[in-house]
């Protein structure tokens, strides 16, 4: 489909794909974190190693980490410059502190209390990870929690680019558009790479002291989504990379079964199925038109609440079952289905309609499977 046939959506359309597609990622995060302990040899980076490891599960774990925290700063960034868009500029911080700031500094420590308890209960009952160095000592790290403050980072920095941009040139529109073809995108695949391959994997949940490589992965991938939405012309023409999404992610998956992905080549064709990944997703993101139903729009709402209390639920649970003899899918199937139920029974029974509900961007009260 070439970009002089498709019709442009409307702001609400747009919205409602992105909306649905960064709940989608938020959600997979619970399935990631499941599936960490089931990794084979995972000793040395997680407390708790399965007794029931699974090549499969490795494989699901290191696709999703190659794409779903790419797509979701794309997303992040889009919105982020949608809201100073709305809202102006102080409107912009305020609802960057109150969705972001305060649930970082509520949620981050009870995070923090619980992954060290969970390591100092394994360690009192012999079965922390003989491998895991940190044992059951206090660490003050952010853990999966860091895209929050990352997003304060680059909601700040943002801010800073779109008010110089703007005093640049004052009538950005969609005729400033640089690159007719969004297809062009794929050549960010070149700094993707030479920031692995020079500065070293991002690995931002291991302290709340910004990573360089972090900082320069996701905040290149945040910048694509920011730019986006300040030329509001060119997104119409996403939609015409979603035949990249399944040929990014079955790359991807295939990528992950590699047992020699560790060299330089082999970097560099990660990142060139990143972006294709992320970009059909956009692709996809934009073609949605509206949520239907109500369990979608429920699922939209209960994302960011599902995502921000998960963890305590996994270490829990992962403590509970490590022992168990049986097979890990079974296990993990479990984890995931009762992880989400119990996190969705929260919100809909108490967080949707409580004082939570601002902090966590709860529009559709009335969505309620």
């Amino acid at each position: 489909m070439s970009a002089s046939t498709v019709q442009p959506t409307t702001t609400a359309q747009r919205l409602a794909g992105l909306d649905a597609v960064r709940a989608f990622a938020m959600l997979l995060g619970v399935a990631y974190h499941v599936s960490i302990a089931f990794i084979p040899d995972i000793g040395r980076w997680y407390p708790i190693a399965d007794r029931s490891p699974s090549d499969a599960l490795r494989v699901f774990s290191d696709t999703l980490h190659s794409f779903r925290m790419e797509l979701f700063f794309v997303l992040a960034g889009y919105f982020a410059h949608l809201l100073i868009e709305r809202r102006g500029p102080q409107g912009y911080i305020s609802d960057r502190l109150k969705r972001l700031g305060i649930p970082l500094l509520v949620v981050a420590p009870v995070v923090i209390i619980c992954d060290w308890l969970g390591r100092s209960y394994l360690a009192n009952q012999h079965a922390l990870s003989a491998t895991f160095e940190p044992a059951d000592h206090f660490l003050l790290r952010p853990l999966y929690l860091w895209f929050l403050e990352y997003l304060l980072l680059f909601s700040l920095c943002g801010f800073a680019l779109i008010s110089l941009i703007r005093a640049i040139n004052p009538k950005i529109n969609s005729t400033n558009w640089p690159l007719a073809l969004p297809e062009a995108f794929l050549l960010l695949a070149g700094p993707t790479f030479a920031i692995r391959n020079f500065l070293g994997e991002a690995t931002p949940a291991f302290s709340f002291v910004p990573q360089v490589s972090s900082v320069l992965h996701y905040g290149l991938f945040y910048s694509l989504g920011f730019i986006l939405h300040a030329w509001p012309g060119s997104t119409a023409k996403f939609t015409r990379l979603r035949w990249l999404a399944p040929v990014g992610l079955v790359g991807l998956l295939v990528f992950s079964t590699r047992e020699n992905r560790w060299s330089p080549e082999m970097y560099a064709l990660q990142a060139l199925l990143t972006w294709a990944s992320v970009l059909g997703c956009l692709g996809i993101a934009f073609s949605i038109r509206t949520i239907a139903g109500r369990w979608l729009p429920f699922l939209v709402d209960a994302s960011y609440w599902v995502y921000l209390s998960h963890y305590p639920l996994v270490l829990a649970l992962h403590m509970a079952l490590r022992g168990v003899d049986a097979p890990a899918l079974l296990k993990f199937t479990i984890d995931v289905l009762l992880i989400n139920s119990v996190c969705l029974l929260i919100f809909s029974r108490w967080v949707r309609t409580s004082f939570l509900a601002p902090w966590l961007g709860v529009r559709n009260l009335q969505a309620t499977p």
